[in-house]
């Protein structure tokens, strides 16, 4: 499997747009019961359902960063140093600009406290209680650190080690999570097999993109496929193994989520790589809609397609607004080229 800078825009834009999905409809319970909310089917909340299995899109985002930095050419800790600013900037002109209206007009739980040690904490990525779905960043940030010593481990012993922690850390999540360390040290374990397969699947890419290729001819591949991550799936249903069979079939799922997008009419592939591009900043505002800020006007739609499209579009608008700024604080302008020509 060789995936091209355009391919990991597309998956990238299905990832986002099931972490909105997620986050609409997969927690009810942070909903204001007053607001309706008009499902599909009146006898079953099939959008909960769909909405469980969409937090595929963590697993989905790890992938595509370990296999991006087995590819890439960036090697020292100038270079680790670079892809932290790179992340951390961004998420600090987000804070800039979300955590003082959340201060000065949505506080009524003191969630935005300007005590120093919490600010810190917050803008660290340590701490989340600005915004709790912000705990991706200080897992992306370990990962990144700890970067070189997976470069240095052979094929089999990452790997066995990755599965050996994404069994402790599921455990750790589940019964001893009590603080944000010991939290944030569970979710490193949890996570680290898609990123670790995404690593290696860079490594081996030719290997891998071989097998791909001539897996997807067989005539039984796909069926195969939807039923091994539907079993996987619905087996980790348990109480604390979701993530595991999310961790699981994260490769499989991208092999056939490539395969669909290579299907895709020329828009449809411009659509999600639009998406693809402005993740990062999709992925650090959105909640603020849906939680904390405008949930009556994101749920107004009432019918949950509407929904779902309202906030990815004003989640859309809002990241190319930031990138505007972000650009222009932060990105310099190339200087023109006066040489000679000889």
């Amino acid at each position: 499997m060789q995936i091209s800078r355009q391919q990991t825009a597309w998956l990238k834009g299905i990832a986002i747009a099931f972490m909105v999905g997620h986050h609409l409809f997969a927690f009810p319970e942070r909903i204001d019961p007053a607001l309706p909310v008009q499902h599909l089917l009146p006898w079953f909340n099939l959008e909960r359902a769909v909405a469980g299995f969409e937090k595929i899109c963590v697993p989905m985002f790890l992938f595509l960063s370990g296999y991006g930095f087995a590819m890439s050419r960036a090697r020292g800790w100038r270079d680790l140093l670079k892809k932290s600013w790179g992340i951390y900037s961004q998420f600090w002109l987000v804070c800039l600009i979300f955590v003082p209206v959340g201060m000065m007009w949505f506080n009524g739980s003191g969630a935005y406290s300007s005590d120093i040690a919490s600010v810190l904490l917050n803008l660290s990525g340590l701490s989340t209680t600005w915004n709790g779905e912000w705990w991706f960043l200080v897992l992306y940030i370990a990962y990144l650190c700890t970067l070189p010593l997976m470069r240095r481990m052979g094929t089999r012993q990452l790997l066995g080690a990755a599965l050996v922690l994404m069994v402790a850390g599921n455990l750790s999540f589940r019964y001893f999570h009590e603080g944000w360390v010991e939290r944030d040290i569970a979710l490193y374990g949890m996570w680290l097999l898609p990123f670790v397969c995404g690593f290696l699947a860079g490594r081996h890419a030719g290997d891998v993109a071989s097998l791909t290729q001539q897996a997807l001819q067989r005539r039984l591949f796909w069926p195969l496929s939807l039923l091994f991550i539907g079993v996987i799936y619905a087996a980790a249903r348990l109480p604390g193994l979701t993530n595991m069979g999310l961790a699981l079939v994260t490769p499989l799922f991208i092999v056939l989520c490539l395969d669909v997008c290579q299907r895709l009419p020329g828009r449809g592939q411009a659509l999600l790589a639009e998406l693809g591009q402005r993740s990062t900043f999709i992925w650090l505002t959105h909640t603020f809609y849906c939680y904390y800020f405008f949930q009556p006007f994101i749920y107004a739609p009432r019918f949950t397609p509407l929904i779902w499209l309202l906030l990815l579009t004003v989640s859309w608008l809002t990241s190319v607004v930031l990138g505007w700024i972000y650009q222009q604080l932060f990105t310099r302008p190339k200087m023109p080229d006066n040489r000679i020509p000889t």
